[in-house]
C-alpha cells in the first residue's frame, strides 16, 4: 500500500481548538439538519413521553447542537425530533463548525452523563 494510500485510510484525529471556546447560539431551522447515524443514545416511549410534556411545558430549556459543516444533529437528537413531530420547525441551536472525527467525540461527550456532570 502507498503512504498515500495509507494516510487516506488512517482515521482522522479531532481538530484542536482552544480550552474553553464557546460556539453562537443561532436560529436554525430543523430540517436543514440530519441525525447522525452513529448517534449513541435510544429513548424509550415512556421518556419521549415524558420528554414531550416537558417541552410542552417547560419549552426548549437546552439548546440543540448542529454543526454547520456536516449538517447533522450533534446534540439533541430526541429533543430535534419531538419538537418537529409538534409543528416546531425553527428552534434556537448552538452552532459548531467541526470535522467529522471531532463530531463524533462531541456527541459521544454530550451523551456521557458522567462526563457532563
Amino acid at each position: 500500500m502507498s503512504p498515500a494510500a495509507k494516510k487516506t485510510k488512517a482515521r482522522k484525529k479531532p481538530e484542536k481548538r482552544s480550552q474553553f471556546e464557546d460556539w453562537p447560539v443561532e436560529r436554525v431551522k430543523l430540517k436543514d439538519f440530519k441525525p447522525a447515524d452513529y448517534n449513541p443514545r435510544l429513548m424509550s416511549e415512556n421518556s419521549a413521553e415524558r420528554l414531550r410534556q416537558s417541552l410542552l411545558g417547560n419549552g426548549q430549556l437546552d439548546t440543540i447542537t448542529v454543526n454547520r459543516r456536516t449538517g447533522r444533529i450533534v446534540s439533541g437528537h430526541q429533543r430535534a425530533a419531538l419538537l418537529l413531530e409538534n409543528g416546531i420547525e425553527e428552534v434556537w441551536a448552538r452552532v459548531v463548525d467541526m470535522d467529522e472525527a471531532s463530531e463524533r467525540v462531541a456527541n459521544v461527550a454530550a451523551n456521557n452523563r458522567l462526563a457532563m456532570g
